[in-house]
């Protein structure tokens, strides 16, 4: 999914004049972790930086609506990665949460040192884009988990199969082929 992520993320270069694009997954303890990072602002710490939503509530406020958020250029507000990327104040970000039917998986992010650079049609854009992020990431986490069911389906039948296993010392009878 890394990958996927990554193409998707350089193709919206394209049409998306970001500096900074990040998505961010929900954990179960209720904390956004960062996914995937990518453009200029990338820096070493952003990779494994964390949210903690019981400490973001704007965060959490945002994540709630289902729809992507367009900072408005004099609204006052803790930026997502303060501490981690040096943004001007009044600079273009843009937010919109990962959802899979009613049940939020993550964020996305996209941010521009300069003012007013996401136009409506991109904010329109972003939103349908994070469906698609959303199945992509969901996907993922499906196909990890059908893995991990896989592998231990597989060591079970396997100790199962040893002639040695304390299931079949109760068995009467041994039939030599």
């Amino acid at each position: 999914a890394e990958k996927i992520l990554e193409l998707i993320l350089t193709a919206v270069k394209d049409l998306v004049n970001y500096e900074l694009a990040v998505i961010l997954k929900l954990s179960k303890n209720n904390t956004l972790k960062v996914q995937k990072a990518q453009g200029p602002l990338v820096n070493t710490h952003i990779n494994n930086y964390e949210i903690d939503l019981k400490k973001r509530k704007d965060i959490m406020r945002i994540l709630m609506i289902k729809e992507p958020y367009l900072f408005k250029e004099e609204e006052d507000h803790r930026d997502t990665y303060e501490g981690i990327v040096q943004l001007p104040r009044g600079h273009s970000c843009l937010v919109a949460p990962l959802y899979i039917d009613e049940k939020p998986i993550g964020l996305m992010t996209f941010d521009n040192r300069g003012c007013g650079v996401f136009s409506p049609a991109i904010v329109k854009f972003i939103g349908t884009l994070a469906q698609l992020i959303a199945v992509i990431i969901a996907q993922n986490d499906s196909r990890k988990y059908l893995d991990s069911l896989r592998k231990n389906l597989t060591r079970e039948r396997n100790l199962l199969l040893t002639s040695d296993h304390k299931k079949f010392k109760t068995i009467i009878g041994k039939s030599k082929n």
